[in-house]
């Protein structure tokens, strides 16, 4: 449990759901966390409220059966679950290292030419960061190229296939870190220096938005997954090529590729993707509707916390500091809600956000 004011936050770890108590319920779960009995609560809401013992304790009841059905009670408050493990071949041959998010991540072949083409691919990732990541790369004689590690069993049909959908598989290294609070997200820094963080779903435009935005001057920290330091509010970055479709490269005026990974110089050729982050200043939560007015709503904490935890990748793994830097930025930061229908005037207005 996290306090925000007088309400609070829990995470149940084994639904992955993050719930929200009121002022009342809160009492409530801190008199189940002491070991206090229905009774006893009713005695201390009673004192508390100054209300009638009999609406109390209708009140506790409820409330209890509630926490019982979202299976918050009756079992441990919190539980760390692991991140997976397995046991790999390893090979003789070995990528660099690269960052993603917290997380140190080395790919390993015998065959040279699968590590030197993840080289060519994920080379401004590269950072002299510990290895806590390992994968094997195996090409089999038909073609097909499998990747095993992290909890992970992947396998496309050719190199190619494998190139192409590497920097969105990673993500999965996000979902299972430990350290931060993984976010589904873009992240940038605007040219006065504020830290944006984007949180949103797939097939929102946040892709597309956070390129308009690298375009505008901006600096790219990440189109999918970005990390938050629990305490500092710091952005882990995961710089990776920003993935854009062929309807989002004619919508920013680039040139239509056949990969869908597009480097961040392509979008901007001064762009660099930044290997390091600073603490959150904003968080928007953006949704594409065609054609529609730019749209912006200020959330309450309460509301921004629920609004924000939909996007969590790795709750579960991370522990309470991840509902800590949750809880953070709910409380700290601005967070708003965006509509937007892409364009400059989008631009226009988040950057009136940071000035």
């Amino acid at each position: 449990m996290v306090p925000m004011d007088d309400e609070a936050v829990v995470y149940d770890p084994v639904a992955g759901e993050v719930h929200v108590l009121n002022a009342t319920a809160r009492v409530v779960w801190d008199g189940c966390a002491a070991g206090l009995d229905e009774h006893e609560l009713v005695q201390v809401l009673c004192a508390a409220t100054g209300a009638e013992g009999d609406e109390v304790a209708v009140g506790v009841a409820t409330c209890l059966e509630q926490f019982r059905a979202a299976g918050l009670v009756g079992a441990d408050e919190w539980r760390l679950i692991d991140r997976p493990q397995q046991q790999l071949n390893g090979g003789q041959f070995a990528s660099e290292t690269y960052a993603v998010l917290a997380d140190g991540v080395v790919f390993r072949s015998d065959d040279r030419t699968l590590c030197e083409a993840v080289d060519r691919l994920l080379r401004p990732l590269a950072a002299p960061v510990p290895v806590t990541v390992e994968f094997d790369l195996t090409a089999a004689a038909d073609g097909h190229v499998t990747m095993v590690g992290a909890g992970l069993y992947l396998q496309w049909g050719s190199v190619e296939g494998m190139l192409e959908a590497l920097p969105t598989s990673l993500n999965q290294v996000a979902s299972v870190s430990s350290t931060v609070l993984a976010l589904h997200a873009g992240a940038v820094v605007a040219p006065g220096g504020t830290v944006m963080v984007l949180p949103a779903t797939s097939g929102s435009g946040k892709s597309t938005l956070t390129a308009a935005l690298v375009q505008a001057g901006w600096s790219y920290l990440s189109d999918e997954a970005a990390g938050v330091r629990p305490g500092s509010l710091e952005v882990v970055p995961y710089a990776k090529p920003l993935v854009l479709d062929a309807a989002s490269c004619l919508a920013l005026g680039l040139p239509v590729r056949p990969s869908a990974n597009v480097a961040v110089d392509e979008v901007r050729p001064d762009a660099v993707p930044r290997v390091s982050g600073a603490a959150v200043g904003i968080v928007v939560l953006p949704t594409y509707v065609a054609g529609a007015e730019v749209e912006l709503t200020r959330l309450v904490p309460i509301d921004a916390c629920t609004a924000i935890a939909e996007h969590a990748l790795n709750l579960r793994y991370v522990g309470h500091g991840g509902l800590e830097a949750l809880a953070g930025m709910s409380r700290h930061l601005p967070v708003y809600r965006l509509i937007h229908g892409g364009g400059p005037a989008v631009v226009q207005a988040l950057a009136q956000l940071t000035s």
